[in-house]
């Protein structure tokens, strides 16, 4: 493994940290465990209940990608919104 996945991987850590302890991020509870996040690979994906839960999850993203000198890549992105939020068909979140 390189020094470079290394860094990666210390920083990704770094980062599902953050946001499994930021309390303006709501995850979802299955069987009484709130998830807010699971990792394989490179891919990382996100669990917020809510639209503001994701509003906050991305601002977290933002920052630490600042700090870090790393960038959420936008157009390799997806989200699928459940429940009441499943007919959305444009929400705009980040710019």
């Amino acid at each position: 493994m390189s020094t470079f996945s290394i860094l990666i991987v210390l920083s990704t850590e770094a980062l599902s940290s953050k946001i499994r302890q930021e309390p303006s991020i709501t995850g979802i509870k299955i069987f009484g465990h709130e998830i807010k996040l699971s990792h394989f690979a490179d891919d990382t994906n996100l669990f917020c209940a809510d639209l503001m839960s994701v509003e906050n999850t991305l601002k977290t993203v933002g920052d630490f990608g600042r700090l870090a000198f790393l960038k959420l890549n936008i157009k390799e992105s997806k989200a699928i919104w459940l429940g009441k939020w499943e007919k959305k068909t444009k929400v705009i979140l980040y710019n």
